[in-house]
C-alpha cells in the first residue's frame, strides 16, 4: 500500500470505475478477481475487497455482517471496512487452503469435508441436485460429534442459506492461525440464497 493511498479519497469516488483505477494506481496490481469484486493486497495481514458492480455490493454487505463473525469460519473484517455503502471491505489476508490442511484442521480429506456441506445443503435444499454424494446420517452424526469446526460450517450453511456450488470450490478456502491453531476459512462468503436469487439467477 502505497503512502498516496487513502480510505477517505475511496469513499469519495462516486464510480466503480473509479474506485477501481484509483486503487490500481495506489496499490498496485490486483491479487484476485470474480465476476463481481477485485481484491488488493493492502500488507501482509491485510487485503481489500472492491465491488465492480451492484453485485459485488452486495456480497460485500453480507460479508460485513458482525454475526458472521461470530461462526470463526470466515476473515475477519476491519473497521476500516466502508459499512455505509458496502463499496468496499478491508479482510484478513490467509494463505491458499490445500488439500492435505483438512486433514490437519479437520482429521478428515477435502473429499469427505464436501460431502458434508452437501449433507447441510440438502436440509434447506432437499431437490437441490449436485455432483457430490451427501454424507449419509450415521457418518455425518459421527463427525459432527467429533468436530467443533465442522459444526460451526453446519451452522453457518443454516442459518445464511448458502448456496452449494461455492462452498465445495478448493478454490474458495484459505488457511490462517487462530489461537495458535491452524484454522480453514472461507474466503468468498458474501453470496448467499438473496444474493444469489437477485442478482445471479435466470429466471
Amino acid at each position: 500500500m502505497s503512502e498516496s493511498f487513502s480510505f477517505e479519497e475511496l469513499k469519495a469516488i462516486k464510480s466503480f470505475k473509479g474506485r477501481y483505477e484509483y486503487c490500481l494506481k495506489t496499490l498496485g496490481p490486483t491479487q484476485g478477481r470474480g465476476s463481481s469484486r477485485v481484491v488488493f493486497q493492502l500488507s501482509d495481514e491485510r487485503v481489500l475487497k472492491l465491488a465492480l458492480n451492484e453485485k459485488g455490493v452486495a456480497q460485500n454487505e453480507v460479508e460485513c455482517d458482525w454475526g458472521m463473525q461470530s461462526y470463526d469460519i470466515t476473515p475477519e473484517i476491519f473497521t476500516e471496512s466502508d459499512s455505509d455503502n458496502f463499496y468496499f471491505l478491508v479482510s484478513e489476508y490467509v494463505l491458499p487452503a490445500q488439500e492435505s490442511d483438512f486433514e490437519e484442521v479437520f482429521d478428515f480429506d477435502f473429499s469427505t469435508f464436501c460431502q458434508c456441506l452437501v449433507a447441510f445443503w440438502k436440509c434447506y435444499n432437499p431437490q437441490g441436485r449436485c455432483y457430490i454424494t451427501p454424507m449419509d446420517d450415521e457418518n455425518l452424526e459421527y463427525l459432527l460429534d467429533n468436530s467443533e469446526e465442522l459444526n460451526s460450517f453446519y451452522n453457518y450453511m443454516a442459518d445464511y442459506r448458502i448456496p452449494i456450488g461455492d462452498v465445495i470450490r478448493i478454490q474458495n478456502y484459505g488457511l490462517t492461525n487462530r489461537s495458535g491453531q491452524p484454522q480453514i476459512v472461507l474466503l468468498d462468503s458474501g453470496l448467499n440464497d438473496d444474493v444469489f436469487n437477485k442478482h445471479y439467477k435466470r429466471w
